[in-house]
């Protein structure tokens, strides 16, 4: 028995050591619970063993219920959803993730919203720090100056480690803060800039214009990371002051919409003063109306912003956006036009161009935009992978596979890509390098059911028979409700002579499908070669009624041959053929 309460000993504390690895990883405090009852059993379990005391039948149950049964549930359960997410998004992110981040979320170019307001100039700052020795206050000078002297520089990272270390160290001051927060904005860093406008705010003590200032940030920060409602409560305290602060108006009209309340967005936009000769308000309304999914309204507007700044090209961008939503593609061409008029260099203006031209078909103008793309920006993967779109739609699929390679090359986890390189080159014949590249797709991105799906059918015809099943079934693990992976796993099995299999496939197909005339066919034949004739008559019948098209099949396949003299089959036959 000691041998058995050793391992059961190691078995909890292993289990205690995933728990509180997972709570950290998770930041979880509930986790918290079932490590301290893991915990629990693991000393009493660990004292039994040293003191050498026979083990209760209540104590075996604590060891079970709190030291094995909860770890063991949350180690199968991680396991389970690490193996599901490799399968649906192709990534092993292991057995614990860590607790997902708010996703900063930007709706408007450049960055969504209007940007904070500005860092405080190093005189305030070190105003702000009075309440310091003056030699303490000396140091903390030479310090900011150095950080300002990196931002002029260029290196921001380096600024903002340096306004971290003096936040803490400076303790009260909540101009350091604030320009902390300020910085990691510019860095991307919301969270961080988050939390140090948080802290400004509850050490600042001034007058209520600072005040507004931080609120507006935390407005924005907030927004950046996706929680509006939190976001429209910081403008709403910025507003209180300011009431008739034009960016903070925009701002809390955007975030209105994002919350999905369009029609309180466009209702604080009319607390904005607007002059009908002025630009910016056109703008604005044409970019509120275009996120609110009024695109007539928007169009509209931002029409009329153009018309009062000819030269921009922001209005024009916003404008070409949303007269493609409303399928105006001829009109956006002409905006994009405009655009590589004001600005030639603007390789999103021909990428964008190049959509545009594709969508009606103008297949090698639409090559030739995204060339110009790719020109001004050579690691442009996505108007590369457009290029070679638009050129195997015109024909050249050669240069078309040229492209693909260089997509490939530049952003080696683009699963499409690699699917339209493989079929591209399958049908130059080349299909030995199609299977190369579909190994390589498969490599980069395993969830992808697509990869398996086109090296399957690259192997049918190759009459790989056997690896093509292969190849189709694990496509079918990824995706399972994929009809069509189906219907070329029920060919390949039925040219390998497995029946039986080919109607399981086929079956599992009619279970998604029920109506398809197609698989009840091949359902029809597959049991014809069976003889089993009843059946196929079945089949034949419900193929029929689907599809009458298919009795010229029926016709001349092979496989019902064995069926021709059969009654039931020639006035099926000659009814059908009526």
């Amino acid at each position: 028995m000691t041998i058995v309460n050793g391992f059961i000993i190691i078995l909890m504390i292993l289990l205690l050591a995933y728990s509180t690895y997972r709570a950290i990883k998770r930041k979880s405090v509930l986790m918290l619970i079932p490590v301290c009852l893991q915990f629990f059993a693991a000393v009493i379990s660990v004292m039994s063993f040293i003191n050498d005391v026979e083990v209760l039948p209540q104590v075996e149950a604590v060891y079970i219920f709190f030291g094995i049964i909860p770890p063991s549930v949350l180690l199968l359960y991680d396991y389970r959803k690490m193996v599901e997410d490799f399968k649906s998004k192709g990534v092993y992110e292991g057995l614990v993730r860590s607790a997902p981040p708010d996703e900063p979320c930007s709706s408007f170019p450049p960055e969504g919203i209007n940007g904070i307001r500005k860092k405080k100039q190093l005189a305030e700052v070190i105003d702000d720090l009075g309440f310091m020795p003056e030699n303490i206050r000396n140091n903390f000078r030479r310090c900011l100056i150095q950080a300002h002297t990196l931002l002029e520089r260029g290196d921001a990272a380096s600024a903002v480690r340096i306004y971290k270390i003096l936040s803490k160290a400076a303790g009260s001051s909540y101009a350091m803060y604030y320009n902390c927060g300020c910085m990691c904005y510019e860095q991307g860093l919301f969270e961080e800039a988050h939390s140090a406008f948080q802290r400004s705010l509850r050490l600042f003590g001034g007058h209520d214009d600072e005040r507004c200032s931080i609120y507006y940030n935390l407005g924005n920060t907030s927004f950046m990371l996706g929680k509006y409602e939190r976001a429209a409560n910081f403008y709403e305290k910025a507003l209180e002051i300011r009431p008739d602060e034009p960016d903070t108006l925009e701002n809390l009209s955007y975030t209105y919409v994002k919350i999905g309340q369009a029609e309180k967005g466009t209702e604080v936009m009319k607390r904005i003063p607007a002059d009908e000769s002025s630009y910016r308000p056109h703008f604005v309304w044409g970019r509120l109306y275009s996120e609110a999914g009024r695109l007539e309204d928007a169009e509209e507007e931002l029409k009329k912003a153009c018309r009062l700044r000819t030269d921009s090209v922001e209005a024009r961008e916003q404008l070409a956006k949303v007269l493609m939503k409303q399928n105006k593609t001829d009109e956006a061409i002409d905006v994009f036009n405009e655009i590589l008029v004001l600005d030639p260099g603007n390789h999103m203006a021909w990428y964008s161009k190049a959509n545009a031209l594709a969508r009606k078909g103008l297949w090698k103008e639409a090559a030739a935009a995204c060339r110009e793309a790719v020109k001004l920006k050579p690691d442009f993967h996505r108007a590369w992978y457009n290029l070679a779109l638009a050129l195997d739609e015109s024909g050249d699929r050669k240069a078309a596979i040229d492209a693909y390679i260089k997509t490939v090359e530049l952003c080696p986890g683009f699963a499409e890509a690699y699917n339209n390189l493989g079929i591209a080159l399958s049908l130059e014949g080349r299909r030995e390098e199609a299977l190369e590249v579909y190994e390589k797709g498969i490599e980069k991105a395993p969830g992808d059911y697509r990869l398996f799906f086109n090296m399957g059918i690259c192997l049918m015809e190759e009459k790989r028979y056997m690896e093509a099943a292969a190849a189709f079934r694990n496509a079918l693990d990824i995706n399972p409700e994929e009809l069509e992976i189906y219907y070329y796993l029920g060919a390949v099995l039925t040219e390998m002579r497995h029946f039986n299999d080919a109607i399981n496939a086929y079956s599992s197909a009619l279970r998604i499908k029920p109506a398809d005339g197609e698989l009840q066919y091949n359902l029809a034949a597959v049991y014809a070669m069976l003889g089993r004739y009843d059946i196929a008559l079945e089949n034949l019948r419900a193929a029929l009624e689907a599809d009458m098209a298919i009795i010229e099949d029926v016709k001349v396949n092979s496989a019902f041959d064995g069926m021709r003299g059969n009654s039931e089959f020639k006035e099926l036959i000659s009814s059908a053929s009526a």
